[in-house]
């Protein structure tokens, strides 16, 4: 099913405005003769990660986990805040950005011993100034602005990724939450790699305007967009949603704008979330290992947690041990 109904005035007005314009939307789509008008198909029923929809539940946890524990508006905005790992999916390889560092993404390549030959880049949303200059610049990504260099960034990390692992056989997937969903869709039209985003904007709004300035490549790949109707961030997206994506997008009821359930969870609903044991760039690190115990301290309050605290701490500490 594609689409729920919205629960709130913010959902039904998206509701309208998408349903209204999305007529508009499509029939640039089909008078325009650019192949970057055309739309994805949606992820095959089985992939190496198992049926579809396990493998939207994998792709759509290391879209959480690249985002670090993310407590927006508390002290730890600003700082370092790497990817987690979680569920048996490790960061190998990894770009940390925060104001001031010389990166302006933040990004992780997951892995699982599980998997062999599977590999899950994730991009981060907004967390930073740097990332707030990237959305200022979302309606008009022209060169040398803040969001074209985001996604140099982006497509050369993909590059790096794929020149050391990349192989016959091997399968790639891109994905993120907000910023991070926009970035994926970009670098998956660009290099033809499946993959999901998930409440994020699309990258078609200039392209729609002008063909020449358009970020969105013309691969289109089995890729799949997931939005919640009643998220109060999306009501800055350019418009209309239905059709500013590389794919027609599913949507779900929600009102968190990171998180976008079944598929995108709350950290705390991950078992074995860690810190990875690459090293931190630079001074200014959120303190990962306190935050983490405490969430899970307060979820197995609730009955929320399977994992013992032994088994928990064991494993912190023996990532501590490796990160330092």
């Amino acid at each position: 099913v594609r689409a729920s109904q919205p629960q709130t005035m913010l959902g039904t007005w998206r509701q309208f405005a998408s349903t209204f314009f999305s007529p508009i939307g499509h029939c640039i789509s089909c008078i325009c003769p650019c192949k970057h008008c055309s739309s994805c198909a949606d992820l095959p029923e089985e992939t190496p990660l198992g049926d579809r929809e396990t493998t939207l539940q994998v792709i759509g946890m290391c879209a959480r986990l690249v985002g670090g524990l993310g407590f927006i508006g508390k002290e730890s905005w600003g700082k370092y805040d790497p990817p987690l790992n979680a569920e048996g999916w490790h960061v190998i390889e990894q770009v940390c950005e925060t104001s001031g560092s010389p990166h302006v993404i933040q990004a992780a390549l997951y892995a699982s011993r599980q998997f062999p030959g599977v590999f899950i880049l994730a991009y981060r949303g907004t967390a930073s100034l740097q990332g707030l200059l990237q959305d200022a610049s979302l309606y008009a990504p022209l060169p040398g602005t803040p969001m074209r260099k985001a996604i140099k960034e982006a497509a050369a990390f993909f590059r790096f990724c794929e020149d050391k692992y990349g192989a016959e056989g091997v399968q790639f997937y891109v994905t993120g939450v907000s910023l991070g969903g926009y970035l994926a869709e970009v670098v998956a039209s660009r290099f033809d790699i499946e993959g999901a985003a998930f409440n994020s904007p699309g990258p078609w709004m200039a392209g729609k305007i002008n063909c020449v300035t358009h970020v969105a490549g013309d691969c289109r790949p089995n890729f799949e967009v997931h939005l919640s109707w009643d998220d109060p961030i999306a009501l800055v997206f350019p418009k209309p949603q239905n059709s500013t994506h590389i794919g027609y997008p599913f949507w779900h009821e929600g009102k968190i704008h990171r998180v976008c359930p079944p598929y995108v969870k709350d950290q705390a609903e991950y078992k074995g979330l860690a810190p990875n044991t690459l090293r931190a760039p630079g001074p200014g690190v959120v303190d990962q290992f306190a935050e983490i115990m405490d969430m899970y301290a307060s979820s197995d309050s609730e009955g929320g947690s399977d994992v013992s605290e032994s088994e928990r701490l064991t494993s912190w500490r023996r990532s501590r041990q490796l990160c330092s």
